[in-house]
Formats: C-alpha cells, structure tokens, sequence
C-alpha cells in the first residue's frame, strides 16, 4: 500500500512538471510572437484546460524560436575575453574602443531607439524649450543691431557657428540632464547602457537640430510678412536679398538655440529622461 502511493506521488509530480513545461514553452512561444496552432499536440494549440497541456508534445515553428532565442541569447560585448577585466570601464581608452565596436554591431538597434523617441516631437513635448527659444526670438527681431549684425555676417560663418552651437548645446544638455552619467559602482562596460548612452546622444543632437530648423523657418517667415523692405533696409543698412534674409535667419535660429538649450536645463531630469525612454536599469 505504501508502494501505491508512492507511486500515485511520483506520478502527480511527474504530470505537474509535464504540465509546467508544456505551459512555459506555450508562454515562450506567445513571447516570441508564435501563432496558435489548430493540432491539439502542438505546444502552441490554443489550451482551454489543464488536460490539453497533456496531449502537447511538439513545436511546429521550432526553427522560428530557435531563431528568436538565438538573437536573445548573442554575446554581448562586455562579455567577451578582451572587455571581461574588471576596471577596464576607468580607462578612457577602453571605453572609446568599446564605444565604437558598440556603434559598428548595434547601429540598427540604436537606430531604432532613435525613432522610438522621436526627437522631431522636441519642441512640442519640452515646453520650456519652446518658450525660451520663441521668447528670444521675438526679443532678437525687434532689435535693430541683430538685423544688421545678422545680415553683415557670411554664409559660411553662420554657418560654421549654427553647428557649433548645435554641437554645444545638445552637449550641454546632456551633461546638465546627466544622461550620460555612470554609477560609482559600475566596474565593466555595459554594451546595453552604451547604446542607451549613444541612442539619448543622437536623439538629443536630433532634437535641437529640429529646433533650430522650426526658428529658422519662423524667423524667415515673419520677417519677410511682417517687417517692410524699407524698415529692414534701415536697421541693416544694406539692400537685402534672399542670401541676406537666409543668414539673419540662420543667425536668429542660432541664437535662439543657445535660448532654448537653456530654458530645457530647467526641465525635470525624470521627465527628460522620460521623454528619452532612459531607464535606470539600463
């Protein structure tokens, strides 16, 4: 009699594990985007009851999950022999190497995080970024002297300043919002927080590039409705021509930049990072 029941116990436990693993690779199935199959036998027929986890014993689409776990299961790059070493993530050296082989094998996936974020939305979502840089602008073509500073200026100056001041304000804001700050105890590189890391660079760069373009358009808009050729030809004291125009405008937009850059270091660093889809587990 004890023999029974043992036996009654090892089979109980031996249906609970059958039914466990059917469940897990219907589970597992379902995570990696698996169809439901109409063959009752199949891991992912559509159970209705603990009984059907029973009659489960094959996978149909078992080339498509290996496929799938097989690009969940890829080595990152810290793991490999050459970024293995603890400390290695001091050396400035290191890291720039490790940046760059991340850059190379993972620009899709940053891509993709890029466009998740939308960085073209900037203007909208960061409304004390929008305020500062319009504000500026209204300031910047009411003052006769910008108009002359602005239109004296060559192309290539604006320019070469525009991208400057692209470069250094969405730097700016980076470090000001700490999106690219490590914790003390981190002793390895991350190849998920580095792609994180390059993902809220670009999107950043993206989104006060957007910025300045939605200046330059406004400025070069409003100043060509709103303020007569004689009016401009006053404060600039020159006879102003498309070219003309095109670099105030390039020049305001700039300026308005630099506004901009500083009215979004105001913003809250959770909601930045947020808006960026930073999570600190990254």
């Amino acid at each position: 009699m004890w023999r029974t029941k043992q036996a009654e116990e090892d089979e109980r436990i031996e249906t609970i594990a059958r039914r466990v693993t059917a469940l897990a690779v219907h589970l597992l199935g379902h995570l990696n985007d698996l169809p439901h199959q109409d063959d009752p036998a199949d891991f992912m027929y559509d159970l209705k009851t603990a009984a059907d986890l029973d009659r489960m014993r094959y996978l149909q689409d078992r080339a498509r999950m290996e496929e799938a776990l097989r690009e969940v299961a890829a080595e990152r790059l810290e793991e490999t022999a050459t970024y293995r070493r603890p400390g290695l993530a001091r050396r400035r050296g290191a890291r720039l190497g490790f940046g760059l082989r991340v850059l190379w094998r993972e620009w899709r996936n940053i891509w993709e995080a890029v466009r998740d974020v939308e960085p073209w939305l900037f203007p909208l979502r960061f409304s004390r970024l929008t305020t500062a840089a319009f504000s500026a602008l209204v300031f910047l073509l009411m003052t006769a002297e910008v108009w002359e500073l602005g239109m004296s200026q060559p192309p290539l100056r604006v320019a070469a300043l525009a991208l400057l001041t692209l470069a250094a304000t969405s730097l700016y804001l980076l470090q000001r919002q700490h999106l690219l700050r490590r914790h003390r105890w981190e002793t390895r590189l991350s190849e998920q927080r580095t792609v994180a890391s390059v993902a809220a660079s670009v999107a950043v760069v993206l989104g006060m590039a957007t910025t300045f373009l939605l200046i330059f358009l406004a400025v070069l808009l409003i100043s060509k409705l709103l303020f007569s050729l004689r009016l401009v030809s006053g404060w600039a004291a020159l006879e102003p021509t498309w070219r003309h125009y095109l670099t105030f405008a390039g020049f305001v937009a700039t300026l308005g930049l630099v506004a901009g850059a500083l009215g979004a270091s105001f913003e809250q660093e959770v909601y930045f990072r947020h808006v960026l889809l930073i999570d600190e587990e990254t």
